[in-house]
């Protein structure tokens, strides 16, 4: 977590069932919740890039995607890459749900 300047606090990663969200942070239960469908056909980098996302929510104490986070997140990421990484996680979802089991 000192990657993006946070010690650890606590904080834990859990897979859990999610209906609308890909990810979601608790500041309560120092929990950061992932979509257990969603993950498991992401990529490594997508995987990192959605802790990411979500440990800078932690950080700013925010669930707001304002010029704070915004500053945040490009100090790890150019907006060309988090336009890049985005991208790959809307067509892992897109795929994953246009052709159901």
């Amino acid at each position: 977590m000192k990657l993006i300047g946070i010690e650890d606090d606590g904080l834990r990663v859990v897979l859990y069932p999610m209906k609308r969200k890909i990810a979601s942070i608790s500041f309560k239960t120092k929990t950061i919740r992932l979509n257990k469908t969603v993950v498991q056909n992401l990529d490594d980098e997508a995987l990192k890039y959605i802790l990411i996302h979500e440990l800078i929510h932690y950080k700013t104490k925010s669930v707001q995607h304002d010029t704070k986070f915004w500053e945040e997140l490009r100090k790890q990421y150019s907006e060309k890459k988090v336009f890049e990484i985005e991208n790959k996680i809307i067509n892992s979802i897109y795929t994953k749900f246009k052709h159901p089991l």
